[in-house]
């Protein structure tokens, strides 16, 4: 199949998303402390968050290695589904405590969890993305309900989320910075993907016309 062909090209993608993400993750714990004035953020645990993000994104780019181009993908279709199952589920556990770092149940952050719910609909079969997605949930309910009993400590950096439940300004420039970032890593992703779909139908037409040449 034509999925089975792109998961290589559609994994290096999700891959350089992810070094945008720890980029943000970096840049953004600085700039809201330091320049919007958020209150409260633990950047040494969101340094060392986005450093293993780092790390285990760069051994997905040393495993993808040789497997890009289509046939390669073919070829090793077992290898890259087992490795699309393991950053999808390492990707919500990372968000997951990086949700609870910045406000938990009030984090701006909790609209990541749709991103990675679309990542796994585009890279998996239809059972494998619903069961990824019940696990999202799962998490993020547990990070939701855990919060509300009091089974989890809560994070509740002034700015990050509203300051006695008031929409402050810095509240409003966080949301506005999420779901922009949001917006954009998505039309990335969906555009990245819609490009390699034209580029594979490209082949098809071309294959398909020297077929009929002969």
């Amino acid at each position: 199949l034509w999925h089975h062909l792109l998961l290589g090209e559609r994994l290096y993608l999700s891959a350089w998303i992810r070094f945008l993400v720890i980029a943000g993750i970096v840049g953004g714990s600085f700039f809201g402390t330091y320049v919007v004035g958020v209150q409260g953020l633990d950047i040494p645990r969101l340094l060392a968050c986005s450093g293993v993000l780092a790390v285990y994104n760069a051994g997905v780019f040393w495993l993808l290695r040789g497997c890009r181009e289509p046939e390669e993908a073919a070829q090793n279709y077992r290898r890259l589904a087992a490795l699309s199952h393991a950053t999808i589920t390492l990707d919500f556990l990372v968000l997951t405590y990086l949700t609870w770092l910045v406000g938990g149940a009030e984090s701006p952050f909790l609209a990541f969890y749709l991103l990675h719910v679309i990542l796994a609909g585009i890279l998996l079969s239809r059972r494998a993305a619903y069961a990824h997605a019940a696990f999202g949930y799962c998490l993020l309910a547990g990070l939701v309900v855990g919060e509300g009993l009091g089974w989890i400590p809560r994070h509740r950096p002034l700015g990050a989320v509203p300051a006695g439940g008031e929409m402050d300004s810095r509240y409003l420039l966080t949301v506005l910075v999420v779901y922009g970032l949001l917006m954009a890593l998505s039309v990335f992703l969906m555009t990245g993907i819609a490009e390699l779909l034209r580029r594979g139908e490209r082949r098809l037409r071309t294959a398909n016309l020297e077929l009929e040449r002969l």
